[in-house]
């Protein structure tokens, strides 16, 4: 199964502003920067690879901005954003679907793609994106996972708690907590073939 969809997940990333923290927490550095959070978004999202294939999933997404939700919901971008992103997946070899998680669970962080093997029962991606004064992605500014956990603790509805311990492409360490709750219009800004507006 090709995963090429982790693209789409970091237009996602880049396009959300987000805020609002609760009981989120990430420690480590990346990209030589650190994540003060503002808010935790999550939902249970469908995304197309192609027109015939999609991918279900549970996405968390972290971030330093406000207003997370309604700003997705209206099709609007912050400057000078950072998000930290989680994509969770069930994959079931005898139908060989993919499904957003319905209880907890830990799940194991695995490259960008996958070749001709199938997934395993339980998988995550984990993106990271900043953007700069004009709502650009910033190239130098991003990683992806490379290794480690993310443990689900709680799963209603599209909200998602959980832990994590995850190492990044380019060698940091990430641990931490999060508490996302559930924002439908993250559906909407996957979907979406418009550019946002830079707020």
């Amino acid at each position: 199964m090709k995963t090429g969809f982790l693209a789409a997940c970091m237009v996602v990333a880049g396009s959300l502003a987000c805020g609002g923290g609760g009981s989120t927490s990430v420690n480590g550095n990346i990209r030589g920067s650190s994540l003060p959070v503002s808010d935790t978004l999550s939902a249970n999202v469908n995304i197309k690879l192609s027109s015939s294939q999609s991918f279900q999933a549970g996405a968390i997404f972290i971030s330093n901005m406000s207003n997370v939700c309604s700003n997705a919901t209206a099709g609007k971008v912050s400057k000078n954003s950072r998000m930290l992103g989680f994509v969770v997946s069930d994959y079931s070899s005898s139908t060989q679907t993919t499904s957003a998680p319905t209880s907890a669970g830990a799940y194991p962080v695995v490259a960008t793609t996958f070749s001709s093997s199938a997934p395993p029962p339980k998988f995550a991606f984990v993106s990271y994106g900043e953007t700069d004064a004009s709502c650009q992605n910033i190239s130098g500014k991003t990683a992806t996972g490379a290794s480690g956990t993310i443990n689900l603790t709680s799963v209603s509805g599209g909200n998602y708690a959980g832990t994590f311990d995850l190492t990044l492409d380019e060698g940091d360490h990430l641990t931490g907590s999060f508490n996302g709750s559930n924002c439908a219009g993250l559906q909407a800004a996957i979907d979406t073939n418009t550019a946002p507006t830079c707020i």
